[in-house]
């Protein structure tokens, strides 16, 4: 890796919203992968009980990342718009993770209580942009 001190400030910012912009589509394409593992239930055959065990034991993710990665690869199944919506950056995993843990507070309040999926759209439109806590705050009404 070469140093980054010789880099003009021009040089700097644009290489790194560069790497920004790939990451975020890193981060959608590996969503996809853990749909896709979650859907075969491939950690099975991998000698893991779960979804979860397999991305923090095998994979190393932090209990929260692996979290906010099945919330987020769980909605991207049921709408599949989130992909381009989180490489632009207009929502983020946080955001996701958290709007699909209040729909299951929400159901587990309601037992029956179904969240269409338009209803999911709309949460995410409304926070769209919004920092945690705001989104927080949202989701709590």
């Amino acid at each position: 890796m070469h140093s980054l001190k010789f880099e003009t400030s021009e040089i700097l910012i644009q290489k790194l919203k560069s790497l920004v912009k790939t990451e975020r589509r890193l981060t959608s394409l590996i969503l996809e992968y853990i749909r896709e593992m979650d859907s075969r239930r491939l950690y099975l055959e991998l000698g893991h009980t779960s979804l979860f065990s397999y991305l923090t034991t095998e994979l190393g993710y932090s209990p929260a990342a692996a979290q906010r990665r099945i919330d987020s690869a769980r909605l991207l199944k049921e709408i599949p718009e989130l992909k381009e919506q989180i490489q632009s950056g207009l929502v983020n995993l946080t955001q996701v993770s958290t709007v699909a843990q209040s729909i299951r507070q929400k159901q587990k309040l309601q037992p029956g209580h179904r969240v269409t999926t338009h209803q999911k759209k709309e949460l995410l439109k409304k926070v769209q942009g919004k920092p945690t806590e705001q989104t927080q705050k949202i989701l709590a009404q």
